[in-house]
């Protein structure tokens, strides 16, 4: 993960169970419980980030049974997810998680040297914003939906809205299917 702008707690969690034989970021959450409006992750030219590049960013949230903090309605929680300034998505999550994590992608087009991964919460009337994975991938301007992105939407972000395992020979095998959505701005 990148340099976050404000304090942060962290707590151990019991993973997935499907995680329970690899080591995983899913084991740690990481909590904002100040009064900002925002907490952000800063991914900068030092981790490679350039001007008009395209990047996946992908985001994780897993709470497992319980969190270390009161939410304003039992058994859920809900913040806001940004890059930059722009609402990406907002997180719903019902504790306690089951089996999976909630899982966000976004593909974008840096708009400059670095590209910011915000969570807002507590202090616009949600729930204090958590987080167990961050994950910044460079793409290559050879995948047809970084052309689409690039020539046909304005630059505007792509969101993965559904991952479908189509036929996979074995439990172990994953057959993965993107079906991408614009997200305006």
């Amino acid at each position: 993960m990148g340099a976050i702008s404000s304090e942060r707690e962290t707590k151990e969690v019991v993973p997935p169970s499907y995680t329970m034989t690899q080591e995983t970021p899913l084991s740690t959450i990481r909590y904002c419980p100040g009064n900002h409006s925002k907490y952000c992750y800063v991914f900068s030219s030092e981790h490679g980030v350039q001007k008009d590049s395209a990047y996946l960013v992908r985001a994780s949230f897993w709470a497992g049974s319980a969190l270390p903090y009161a939410t304003i309605s039992p058994n859920l929680v809900k913040f806001d997810l940004l890059i930059y300034t722009d609402l990406w998505d907002e997180i719903t999550i019902s504790l306690p998680q089951i089996y999976k994590e909630e899982l966000r992608e976004i593909s974008i087009i840096a708009i400059r040297d670095s590209i910011d991964v915000c969570l807002a919460g507590n202090s616009t009337g949600k729930d204090i914003p958590f987080i167990s994975s961050l994950v910044l991938r460079p793409l290559g301007q050879d995948f047809s939906y970084v052309d689409h992105m690039v020539n046909r939407t304005g630059k505007r972000p792509l969101m993965s809205v559904q991952k479908i395992n189509y036929g996979a020979p074995s439990s172990q095998t994953f057959i993965r299917l993107w079906i991408l959505v614009e997200r305006e701005r």
